[in-house]
């Protein structure tokens, strides 16, 4: 599989949430993976990705 690790400072739990997020999305992209299921415990950044996504 893989993994990835990042260097937070002092910020809050969405932004770090966020980022992790990002970043896991990105990894996936390099391995090839277009289209991938998104679980998270995060009621705001999951309503955000999904209000975003139907934008689109």
């Amino acid at each position: 599989m893989g993994g990835f690790e990042i260097v937070v400072g002092l910020v809050d739990i969405f932004k770090i949430e966020a980022r992790a997020l990002l970043e896991g999305l990105k990894f996936a992209w390099a391995k090839g993976y277009r289209r991938v299921k998104i679980e998270n415990d995060n009621s705001i950044l999951g309503s955000e990705i999904s209000t975003n996504n139907e934008r689109e």
